[in-house]
């Protein structure tokens, strides 16, 4: 593959993820889901972009995405959080002095793997219908989104608290991307 044909790592979809991960609170609500209902946080960030941006989310969208990116997510990005977070629980940290450095690369590697797999959402997200009736997108519609993507992990309605912090950071999210552009 060239560099002209290599995806857009740091497109709009990217910088509304790191907007909206460095929101007070986003981080632990994300890990609760991400452990409680083994939620796909990118998967959920780039619905919540998608809508944010006027296109319709619900249940076809949500496992439109999640097809995309099903098989990247659990060959790529899942066995390296998996070593990262084995590599902490066990006795590997004080086994050997390099090991800590070692974990930290992994975890690098497994965020760029995340980054990649919002640029495949963003792809998806392109081809969505609008909804021109309401493109402004408030907390309610962003907590209906987050909780779509949890029902399509969990298979039930969930009612996480997390999902009412999530909705509001990705409301300031939108607004802080749009005083940017």
């Amino acid at each position: 593959m060239t560099t002209a044909d290599a995806p857009d790592l740091q497109g709009p979809l990217w910088d509304f993820a790191l907007r909206f991960y460095a929101r007070p609170g986003v981080a632990p609500a994300c890990l609760e889901l991400q452990e409680c209902f083994h939620l796909d946080v990118p998967l959920m960030i780039a619905a919540l972009y998608a809508r944010t941006q006027g296109h319709v989310v619900d249940d076809t969208v949500i496992a439109a995405l999640d097809a995309r990116t099903a098989g990247w997510r659990d060959e790529a990005i899942r066995p390296l959080r998996a070593i990262r977070r084995n590599m902490k629980a066990g006795p590997w940290m004080k086994a050997h002095q390099a090991v800590p450095a070692l974990r930290e690369e992994i975890k690098r590697l497994e965020l760029r793997a995340e980054q990649m797999q919002l640029s495949l959402l963003e792809s998806v997200i392109l081809e969505l219908r609008s909804d021109q009736r309401d493109a402004d997108a408030d907390a309610d519609a962003l907590r209906a989104v987050a909780a779509l993507v949890v029902n399509n992990f969990t298979g039930t309605d969930s009612d996480a608290p997390e999902l009412t912090v999530i909705a509001m950071a990705a409301v300031n999210a939108a607004r802080e991307s749009q005083r940017i552009t």
